[in-house]
C-alpha cells in the first residue's frame, strides 16, 4: 500500500466517530424515534406537493436546468402526462451527463441510451399502472449537458424523489407510491413540502397523508416548506408597491409567516426560517411582462430565497448535518408525548362514553328484564285466580242456584184449580231467567276482577211448556175433582222447571267455564311469550355485559399502553439530552487512539501522517456541532 493510500485510508475515517457516536446513540432511541432519524448513506430529497404547484420546476431549478430549457425538460420527464397530473412514478435520481445524450440507468441495472425519453417514461408509467412493475429501485436519468446553466456548479449525488401519491388513482401506482414512500421517504434527508402560496393550508399536519411528514414542525431540519406562485398574487403585488423601501426577504418571509400562524394548528417561531418563497417559469415571466417597475425588485428578493434554500440542500447532504438530528430527539419526543396525550384524552373520553352507553343500555335490558320477571308473576297470579273461580264456581254451585229457586219459589198453590196452575205456570217461567240475571249481578258485585259477561240467558223449552197448556186447555170445569190429579199436573210444571233450571245451570257454568279456559291459555301463551322475552333479555344483558367487559379491558389497555408510551418517551427525552455527551465520549475517545496511534507508529512517513491526521481531527466536533464539514 502507497504512502497516499495510507493518508486517504486515514482521511476517510475523519468522522467515524461521530458516525459511531451516532449510531450507538441512536440505538438507545425509542423505536417511535428512530423512523425518524435514522438516514441512509444515499442523500434522498424528498419533494411533495399536489400537482399544478411547480415541484417539476422546481426540481429542475435545484438540479441546475437553464431557464431556457426548463419547458422542454419538463415535457419530457413526464412522459406525455397532461399538465394536471402526477408526472413521477419512480425515485429518481437526476445526473448530468458527460455528453448532449439522455442516457438512463434503468431498474433492470441496464444502461441505455435514450433518444426518446418522454416515450420511455410514458412506457415506463404505463408498466406499473399496470401492475408489471412494482420495484422501488433507482432509476437514474443523465441529463444531456446543453441543458444546463454554464454558471451552475457541480451537482451533488442526490436523488429527488416526487412522490405522486396526492392524487394517484390508479391501484397499482397507489400500491406502488406506498412501497416508493416506506423505502425513501422514512429516511430522507430533507423533505421539500411544496404548495402554492395562497393555500398555506396544504402544511396542515391533518392534510399530510403520510405519517412521516406529520411531525414536520418539530423537525425544522429536515423539512423546507416552499411556496410557489409565492410573488404573483394581487394582494402581494399591492404589498410589494405599498412597501418599496423596506421589502426584503426577512420582511417577506415574517408577513407570510404571520399569515401561517392564522392557520389552526401551532407553528413553533423557528419554522420561519425553513420557508422558501418562490417564482419561477412562466409566472414569473408573467410578472416582469406586466409589473417591469417592481421585477427587479421581486426578483432579487426571489433569487435570495433560492439560494438559501439551494445552501440548505447542500448543508443536508453533509453528514455532519445529519448527526444533528439527534438534538431533535427532546423535541420529536415532546411532540410526541404531547400528541399521544391529545390522541389518549380522544379516545379514552370515546371508551367513556362508549361505557356510559353500554350501562343506558344494560339498564335498560334489566329494567325491561325486571318488568317482564314482574309480568310472569302477573300471569301465575291471575292464572291462580282463575283457577280458583273455576274451583269455586263449579257446576254443582250452578245447579244449586236453581236447586233453591225450585225449593223456594216453586211451591204448590194453595188454589188447587186449573187457573190457578196456569197462573203458576206464567210466573214460575219467568224465574229460570230472573235467576239468571242473579247469577249475573252476583258475579258482578262479587266478582269485578274477573270481567267474565255471561251475555243473555238461554231460552226456556217451548214444547215442553206448550204441551203443558195444552193439557190445562183440556179441561171443562176450572176446580179439580181429585187431588192427586191436581198434584200430578203442579209436578208436571215443577218438573219442566226443574230440567230447565237444570239447563240454565249448564249453560251458565260453560261459559264461565270457557272463558276462564280462554283466560288461561291466553295466560299460558302470555307466560311462554314471556318467557322467551325473558331468556332474550338475558342473552342481551349478558352480551352486553361482556361487550362491558371488553370495553373497559381496552379503556385499560389504552391507559397502561399510553402511560407506558410517555414513560418511554420521557425517557427519550432524557436520553435526548445525553447525545452531546454520546459525541464528546466517542470524539474524545477518538482523539485519544490517535494519540496512541501517533506515539506507537515507526514509520516516519506514516507518523507524520498521523501528526496531520490528529490535526484534522482537533476541527471535527465544532465542525459537527456546526452542521459543516
Amino acid at each position: 500500500m502507497d504512502n497516499n493510500q495510507d493518508w486517504l485510508e486515514l482521511y476517510q475515517q475523519r468522522d467515524q466517530w461521530a458516525i459511531t457516536a451516532y449510531e450507538n446513540f441512536i440505538n438507545q432511541v425509542d423505536d417511535a424515534l428512530k423512523v425518524d432519524l435514522t438516514r441512509s448513506d444515499q442523500i434522498t430529497i424528498v419533494v411533495y406537493g399536489s400537482t399544478q404547484v411547480g415541484k417539476t420546476s422546481l426540481i429542475l431549478k435545484i438540479l441546475g436546468i437553464d431557464d431556457a430549457h426548463m419547458s422542454e425538460v419538463s415535457t419530457l420527464l413526464r412522459g406525455g402526462r397532461e399538465i394536471g397530473k402526477s408526472a413521477t412514478i419512480m425515485p429518481i435520481r437526476y445526473r448530468k451527463s458527460e455528453d448532449n445524450q439522455w442516457h438512463i440507468h434503468d431498474i433492470q441495472g441496464r444502461d441505455t441510451a435514450v433518444s426518446t425519453v418522454e416515450e420511455y417514461f410514458k412506457n415506463l408509467r404505463a408498466s406499473v399502472e399496470k401492475g408489471q412493475i412494482n420495484t422501488t429501485n433507482i432509476v437514474d436519468v443523465y441529463i444531456p449537458q446543453y441543458y444546463f446553466a454554464h454558471q451552475s456548479e457541480g451537482m451533488l449525488d442526490i436523488r429527488i424523489l416526487d412522490l405522486p401519491g396526492i392524487q394517484a388513482k390508479n391501484e397499482h401506482e397507489q400500491n406502488h407510491v406506498q412501497q416508493i414512500s416506506t423505502k425513501y421517504a422514512a429516511n430522507a434527508d430533507l423533505i421539500l413540502l411544496v404548495g402554492r402560496s395562497d393555500d398555506l393550508a396544504f402544511i396542515n399536519p391533518s392534510r399530510l397523508i403520510l405519517d412521516q411528514f406529520k411531525y414536520w414542525t418539530s423537525q425544522p431540519s429536515r423539512f423546507r416548506v416552499i411556496l410557489t406562485r409565492a410573488f404573483s398574487p394581487a394582494t402581494v403585488i399591492d404589498y410589494i408597491k405599498k412597501n418599496q423601501d423596506t421589502f426584503n426577504l426577512d420582511a417577506f418571509k415574517d408577513r407570510i409567516f404571520q399569515q401561517l400562524k392564522t392557520h389552526d394548528f401551532p407553528v413553533p417561531q423557528e419554522c420561519r426560517d425553513i420557508i422558501f418563497p418562490l417564482e419561477f417559469g412562466d409566472s414569473l415571466a408573467n410578472i416582469q411582462e406586466k409589473h417591469l417597475e417592481y421585477f427587479e425588485l421581486i426578483d432579487s428578493v426571489n433569487q435570495q430565497s433560492f439560494k438559501l434554500l439551494h445552501e440548505g440542500i447542500c448543508k443536508a447532504a453533509n453528514p455532519y448535518s445529519r448527526f444533528k438530528n439527534g438534538f431533535d430527539v427532546q423535541r420529536l419526543a415532546k411532540i410526541r408525548i404531547e400528541e399521544e396525550k391529545e390522541r389518549f384524552n380522544e379516545k379514552d373520553e370515546q371508551f367513556s362514553q362508549e361505557l356510559r352507553d353500554l350501562r343506558a343500555i344494560m339498564a335498560k335490558f334489566e329494567q325491561e328484564i325486571e318488568d317482564v320477571a314482574q309480568q310472569q308473576v302477573d300471569c301465575l297470579s291471575n292464572d291462580e285466580y282463575f283457577r280458583m273461580i273455576q274451583e269455586e264456581y263449579s257446576l254443582d254451585w250452578f245447579q244449586m242456584q236453581y236447586e233453591d229457586l225450585a225449593n223456594e219459589f216453586y211451591t204448590i198453590p194453595d188454589d188447587k184449580s186449573v187457573s190457578s196452575l196456569k197462573e203458576k205456570a206464567k210466573v214460575y217461567t219467568s224465574y229460570p231467567k230472573s235467576r239468571w240475571c242473579r247469577i249475573v249481578e252476583y258475579f258482578d258485585k262479587n266478582e269485578e276482577d274477573l270481567n267474565v259477561s255471561f251475555g243473555l240467558p238461554p231460552e226456556l223449552d217451548v214444547e215442553t211448556f206448550k204441551v203443558y197448556d195444552e193439557k190445562l186447555n183440556r179441561y171443562i170445569t176450572d176446580f179439580y175433582w181429585s187431588e192427586s190429579k191436581f198434584k200430578k199436573d203442579y209436578q208436571m210444571l215443577k218438573t219442566a222447571l226443574i230440567k230447565e233450571g237444570e239447563k240454565f245451570s249448564q249453560e251458565a257454568w260453560m261459559r264461565l267455564t270457557n272463558y276462564i279456559n280462554q283466560q288461561r291459555a291466553q295466560l299460558k301463551n302470555r307466560d311462554e311469550s314471556l318467557d322467551n322475552r325473558l331468556k332474550q333479555l338475558v342473552y342481551g344483558l349478558k352480551n352486553k355485559q361482556d361487550e362491558l367487559f371488553k370495553l373497559q379491558q381496552q379503556k385499560s389497555d389504552l391507559k397502561i399502553c399510553h402511560q407506558n408510551f410517555i414513560a418511554r418517551m420521557t425517557t427519550s427525552q432524557q436520553h435526548g439530552k445525553s447525545f452531546e455527551e454520546f459525541m464528546k465520549i466517542s470524539f474524545e475517545q477518538a482523539r485519544l487512539q490517535c494519540k496512541n496511534d501517533f506515539l506507537n507508529e515507526r514509520d516516519p512517513i506514516k507518523k507524520f501522517y498521523r501528526l496531520w491526521y490528529s490535526m484534522l481531527l482537533e476541527t471535527q466536533y465544532d465542525e459537527m456541532m456546526l452542521g459543516v464539514k
